[in-house]
């Protein structure tokens, strides 16, 4: 919502603003599940999945993947847009593909600050930091889709326990390490806000 209140202060229409804020919620799933397949595919990380659910989640992201081509999402929404009795359609004028990328880094910025939140806990070995990265990004996936658990709240913190390594990540640590996490996180977009609220203001 907050997202979507952004768009619409800057003038955009509701239905711009609300596309936007669909895309980029199914671009972060996208991104945070490509993570996690590839690593179990390369044996990073190791998911009691069965072929068929892994089969399942490639179809979804392709599907989905083609599903926001332009070809296809325009003409929906114009439908949708004649359907409301509006005269103002939205439109992809190109296919997103930058916004996707956007998200990749972006989701392994937070692992890599994740990392750094480790280092003074754990003495860390360069082999560690894949595992650390798809455990990351498979809890960050799981709290982003599970519903009722705001920010993720519990899921993520149970799911980066369960998938590292015991003997190696100490569950009191990780709690520690997911605690500051989640403070620097929430104080990284404060700092940021502010600085936009300042460039903005002059």
């Amino acid at each position: 919502m907050g997202g979507v209140k952004a768009v619409l202060k800057e003038g955009d229409s509701l239905a711009t603003a609300t596309v936007s804020a669909i895309i980029e919620a199914l671009f972060m799933a996208i991104a945070a599940l490509l993570v996690t397949i590839i690593s179990a595919t390369i044996g990073v990380m190791e998911i009691n999945f069965s072929p068929m659910i892994i089969s399942l989640q490639i179809i979804v992201i392709m599907g989905s993947l083609i599903g926001i081509h332009p070809n296809i999402m325009n003409p929906i929404l114009s439908k949708l847009a004649k359907g409301k009795g509006s005269n103002k359609v939205t439109k992809l004028t190109k296919y997103p593909l930058l916004p996707l990328g956007g998200e990749l880094i972006f989701l392994l910025l937070k692992g890599c600050g994740f990392i750094v939140l480790i280092i003074p806990f754990i003495t860390l070995k360069l082999t560690l930091i894949p595992p650390i990265l798809t455990a990351f990004s498979f809890a960050w996936l799981l709290g982003l889709v599970v519903p009722g658990a705001p920010g993720g709240l519990g899921i993520f913190e149970a799911t980066v326990i369960a998938t590292l390594d015991a003997t190696v990540f100490p569950q009191e640590i990780i709690l520690i390490v997911v605690a500051f996490s989640r403070i620097s996180s929430t104080l990284a977009e404060v700092i940021t806000a502010y600085g936009a609220f300042l460039i903005t203001d002059e």
